[in-house]
């Protein structure tokens, strides 16, 4: 478990061509960063095309958004049992 200030639970929503898929993850910052900025830099790095995009090739529209709830070390704890976490490097 990683030391950190704030843990997270981040919800990514992704919407591709109407269906809407829903994925959760763990999170967490430390002094430098705050948890709503992790969980922004997860949302971006969730689809290879970014947040909202069409690609060409496969006319795909991709809509990629996020929501997060602080969450206490002991659930983070809990949580990492079944979840990944996903904090990118900063």
């Amino acid at each position: 478990m990683p030391i950190a200030v704030t843990y997270a639970l981040v919800t990514i929503t992704e919407r591709t061509n109407g269906q809407e898929h829903q994925h959760r993850c763990l999170a967490h910052a430390e002094m430098d960063v705050t948890i709503e900025g992790v969980a922004q830099a997860i949302a971006l790095n969730w689809h290879p095309h970014g947040l909202r995009s069409e690609t060409p090739e496969t006319h795909l529209e991709v809509d990629v958004s996020q929501e997060y709830e602080e969450i206490t070390a002991a659930e983070y704890a809990l949580f990492s049992r079944v979840l990944e976490d996903k904090t990118p490097p900063f």
